[in-house]
């Protein structure tokens, strides 16, 4: 009930109603019950947590509807053209590694990062690092207290 009438309050806000009608319209058409609840849940998640709903894009997986901010949609091909971000910092909650020992890192914004060059760099379990765009659209991984990056590619 509570989340209904949030849901309700912001739903005549001028500036926001139009993307999150649009982001409704896009739930209601999901066929499949658990992807359209997924994709109400996403949307009122992100109306509680006062983000900003600035687009919705479908999935190359199924046909649910991902809610985007502009920090989730940081480093994905398709950007928004009016915001754009040079570089977030995120906290790692998992490491792991591939078969030629390339890094695959995920954060606690459940961004997943895999390192495209051969360099070494150690990663831990909670620590901060941050990713920042680099030359030719290529996202460089590093900390704050080194000088060293490595070069990474979003994979979801």
């Amino acid at each position: 009930m509570r989340n209904t009438i949030l849901l309700t309050s912001l739903l005549f806000s001028s500036s926001i109603f139009a993307d999150v009608e649009h982001v409704l319209m896009q739930c209601s058409s999901v066929s499949d019950k658990l992807d359209r609840l997924i994709c109400y849940d996403k949307l009122t998640d992100a109306v509680k947590a006062g983000k900003n709903v600035t687009s919705a894009q479908l999935s190359a997986k199924d046909s649910t509807p991902k809610i985007l901010t502009v920090e989730d949609s940081f480093g994905l091909k398709e950007k928004p053209k009016d915001e754009q971000i040079e570089k977030i910092y995120a906290r790692v909650t998992k490491v792991d590694k591939n078969v030629y020992g390339a890094l695959k890192i995920t954060f606690d914004n459940g961004q997943v990062w895999k390192q495209t060059d051969a360099r070494y760099f150690k990663v831990k379990i909670d620590e901060t690092l941050f990713i920042k765009t680099g030359a030719l659209g290529s996202f460089m991984l590093g900390r704050d207290n080194q000088n060293t990056t490595i070069r990474v590619k979003r994979l979801y």
